[in-house]
């Protein structure tokens, strides 16, 4: 009861944490399995809670029981470190060792939590690791359970799939413990089940495992593995549309054995063809793998290369079906990772990408340029960025197109665009998009606020650099008088809302928003709300975002009561960030407002912003604030009322 009290109100672990631990004491040596199921929670606050509680039970009363030690050996190898380390803690305190005996194993692999399937491959290999010669048992365990689980009647409702996938987590996982013996029993398995398995996401972890396995012993293994896959592919087809699905696995699966022959070997060639085809398979996730399987093969294509190029430009701008231009947009990025970055000058790439954006009678074109520059942007990273730099123009032009699926492409480029930013990237994007917000012209303005919007999607680093300076504008934008502009606006502040990691945060962001969007209605009732939320996490950047303007409207009301609260939480804020350097773009704005209010005339207005003051020296270092306290002691001394010399008493005690 208590792990699901904890589970659905997060808020009640005060209260709740120290009842387990009570609970914990008195444990039975029967009871302690029972108490260990928290390990298998969803949320990681649960599992910790769980064995942080485990930690109080006396080492006497533990029993050395299967269920026990399994429970704890999965929660050593959880994907969360801290949980991790709780549980390896507990399990070199208790003296267990890893037992022989993986049922419980194989029990998680289908649990209802993802966490806990993939603690359960992890646990599955870690104990291989150790026992080697359990490896061939293990597999034909796996691979029963797989059949098992695919059973009759799978068409009329595929209940068991999350059991599959954890079968395809595991063989992901334990490709670094296998022999070569074990190869072609696990690629046998692969090509005659999995890979037509009906499941969408299961097929595509069994790709990624079988390529992970390739990539692991492949190298030593071409003459053991290349008969397999080509005897599959020789042959004919029973079932075609089965056959269509293991087809294209076995492809990759191929091109990633590919990259082990010598570069003059003839079979490179007929490789690279199968996996063109492959490209046509409207399926993100074959798409993606082909595209890494073609990079390193691409050292055998040199003389094809300009031909190589142009055919997969000509799919990716002209072809009818988007899932073939799409496929050919990745083929591309793939082409050009395995060439170098010179091949987008050499083969004539960016010209012909800026060429297809510019193209106002062709959507098509448009649209194909557009995907080309995602995947681009996905695959070459950072070392894009120069291109990317230059295309901002014609991205923006994009966000305004008259067809629906050119401004979806245009928006997914963007995102792929800022995921990849390097701080500089940033520096030099942003003025250009800022004085965007400036034009006359709505539909500039328009495009420039999708853009800023996009920035959600920059990487941690970049994002609490580039916040800042974007949500005042967006905020600004929010009174503009077009109302597409407007709309865009809002649009753009939901999607910073919708990469704040913080849960307590992240159920707030309707009320934050409301509060930005109309703060003279809504500041006081945000403010309020967020006194009333009690926070277990970390603030991250995209929180504080979302968080400063407002605390900075509710610093500058008349109200008392509102001045009070936002004193409150700006303190509060410095001993809640993850980083506190996440604060410094902020304590230039809220600063002056937070002296004004300790000069109130009221005494107890000015102790909540004296006490916001220490707040803020303790959780950021008093070299952040350099000329803090020469002011108060100035005007401790000054002439001024006594109000202001008790504001700044108050102030310099804190």
């Amino acid at each position: 009861v208590l792990y699901h009290v904890l589970s659905t109100i997060p808020a009640y672990h005060p209260s709740v944490g120290p009842m387990l631990n009570e609970l914990c004491l008195g444990l039975k040596r029967d009871d302690l399995a029972q108490a260990l199921i928290g390990v298998y929670a969803k949320e990681v606050h649960v599992r910790l809670a769980c064995l942080t509680a485990i930690k109080c039970v006396p080492s006497h009363s533990v029993q050395r029981d299967l269920q026990v030690s399994t429970s704890l050996w999965i929660a050593v190898h959880d994907p969360e470190k801290a949980v991790a380390e709780l549980a390896e803690e507990l399990w070199d305190r208790f003296g267990f060792d890893v037992c022989a005996d993986y049922s419980g194993i194989f029990d998680a692999l289908s649990h209802k939590n993802h966490n806990v399937r993939a603690a359960a491959a992890e646990a599955l290999t870690a104990a291989l690791d150790e026992n080697p010669d359990k490896i061939q048992d293990t597999l034909s365990t796996l691979f029963s359970l797989y059949i098992q689980d695919l059973g009759p009647g799978v068409e009329f409702g595929d209940t068991n799939w999350l059991g599959r996938q954890g079968i395809a987590l595991a063989l992901h996982s334990v490709a670094d413990v296998l022999g070569s013996k074990d190869l072609p029993v696990v690629m046998t398995f692969l090509i005659s089940r999995a890979l037509a398995d009906p499941n969408l996401d299961v097929r595509g972890r069994m790709i990624n495992a079988g390529i992970l396995i390739i990539d692991k012993h492949g190298k030593e293994n071409v003459p053991l593995l290349f008969p397999i896959f080509e005897s599959y592919l020789n042959k004919r087809a029973s079932n075609e549309e089965t056959y269509d699905l293991v087809r294209e696995g076995v492809v990759i699966f191929t091109g990633a054995l590919a990259k082990h022959l010598s570069k003059d070997d003839p079979k490179v060639h007929s490789v690279v063809e199968k996996l063109l085809d492959v490209l046509n398979t409207p399926s993100e996730a074959v798409q993606r793998a082909v595209s890494d399987c073609l990079s390193p093969l691409m050292v055998s294509k040199q003389e094809e290369a300009q031909s190589l190029v142009s055919r997969l430009l000509d799919r990716m701008m002209k072809c009818e079906k988007y899932g073939e231009r799409r496929g050919a947009a990745f083929g591309l990025a793939g082409v050009v990772k395995g060439f170098r970055i010179t091949s987008l000058k050499k083969y004539g790439i960016a010209a012909t990408l800026q060429q297809g954006l510019e193209d106002r009678a062709s959507a098509k074109s448009r649209e194909g340029a557009l995907l080309g520059f995602e995947c681009l942007c996905e695959k070459l990273g950072r070392l894009f960025e120069p291109y990317v730099i230059k295309m901002l123009p014609l991205l923006l032009v994009s966000f305004s197109d008259q067809v629906l699926a050119v401004r979806e492409a245009a928006e997914c480029a963007a995102r792929a665009m800022m995921s990849q930013l390097t701080g500089h990237g940033v520096k030099l994007v942003l003025p250009s998009l800022l004085k965007g917000l400036e034009d006359k012209a709505w539909r500039t303005k328009q495009s420039s606020v999708q853009l800023l919007g996009a920035m959600a999607y920059c990487a941690p680093q970049q994002l609490s650099q580039c916040l800042p300076k974007i949500v005042p504008k967006l905020t600004e934008v929010l009174t503009d008088t077009h109302p597409k502009v407007q709309a865009a606006g809002q649009t753009a502040l939901q999607q910073v809302g919708s990469v704040i990691k913080n849960p307590e945060i992240n159920a707030l962001v309707p009320i934050l928003l409301s509060a930005l969007t109309d703060p003279n209605d809504h500041t006081k009732h945000s403010l309020d709300i967020l006194l009333q939320t009690t926070f277990i996490n970390s603030i991250d950047a995209p929180s504080l975002a979302l968080l400063v303007p407002i605390v900075h409207r509710g610093l500058r009301e008349r109200g008392v009561d509102t001045k009070k609260k936002a004193a409150q939480i700006v303190g509060n804020m410095s001993s809640l960030v993850t980083e506190p350097m996440d604060m410094i773009p902020y304590i230039g704005l809220l600063l002056p407002e937070v002296k004004k209010v300790l000069v109130d005339p009221i005494p107890e207005v000015r102790g909540v912003a004296a006490r916001a003051l220490g707040s803020l020296i303790v959780g950021m270092g008093e070299q952040i604030f350099p000329d803090l306290v020469p002011w108060l002691l100035e005007t401790l001394k000054s002439d001024n009322s006594n109000v202001e010399r008790s504001g700044a008493a108050q102030g310099l005690s804190e």
